[in-house]
């Protein structure tokens, strides 16, 4: 995953359900979550087996802010996650129906 925050949603948890998700040198397992504050860079990558995680979000974001805004370090790095990404494709499954970044529309 690219280095990225989304500063129109607001602050985010994410629970670990199943697999592993690596966080520099944590990895964090099922039961485990994490919390970014709205607009702070982060990224994370899938440990062997995979990751599934659920993300809520608090609100409390920037309207005018970008839905998600890239902070990757380097156009080498994105490169080699693309790469990455592009490799494994053949073994990722249908997404859900609706998975986006969309704002709540009571706003």
């Amino acid at each position: 995953m690219f280095r990225h925050s989304h500063p129109k949603f607001g602050d985010c948890l994410y629970y670990i359900v199943a697999g592993s998700a690596v966080l520099g040198s944590r990895v964090l397992k099922p039961g485990d979550g994490f919390f970014v504050p709205n607009g702070m860079p982060y990224k994370y990558r899938a440990g062997p087996e995979g990751v599934e995680i659920l993300e809520f979000r608090a609100g409390g974001g920037v309207d005018d802010a970008p839905m998600l805004k890239l902070q990757e370090a380097s156009v080498d790095s994105i490169q080699q996650i693309t790469e990455i990404a592009n490799g494994l494709h053949d073994q990722w499954g249908e997404p859900p129906a609706h998975i986006a970044d969309t704002p709540n529309p009571s706003r």
